[in-house]
């Protein structure tokens, strides 16, 4: 939705959002509660495109480049931890590669008290 349309819905929790089985046998995701919703502008998201691409690649250069972009500057690391609720240290190594712990739990725990300013 954010990528193909630019539509961003504000409110995504499982309480507005229902799997719906059509009788062909398709799945159709139905977006309920339609109050908050933005558009994004095309160079957003690209630029989020391209902050996302870079969290894949593990390429730090990239990340604080895309982010720049974005406005993020300085606070790269902590707005990539946001996106992906993972510790700087997972992103690092890989998001595919780095198992959810509960050291990584901890450590985001204590990173959204040191960083509850900047959130």
């Amino acid at each position: 939705m954010i990528f193909d349309d630019g539509y961003v819905h504000c409110d995504p929790h499982p309480g507005n959002v229902l799997v719906n089985k059509q009788p062909s046998g398709k799945t159709q995701i139905v977006l309920l509660d339609h109050g908050l919703y933005t558009q994004l502008s095309n160079k957003f998201r690209y630029d989020y495109a391209d902050f996302w691409l870079a969290i894949i690649n593990r390429d730090v250069d990239s990340i604080k480049t895309a982010a720049d972009k974005l406005g993020v500057g300085d606070l790269y690391g902590l707005f990539a931890c946001m996106v992906t609720a993972r510790s700087w240290s997972s992103i690092q190594k890989g998001l595919d590669v780095a198992p959810r712990t509960k050291s990584e739990s901890a450590e985001i725990k204590a990173n959204v008290i040191k960083y509850f300013k900047e959130i």
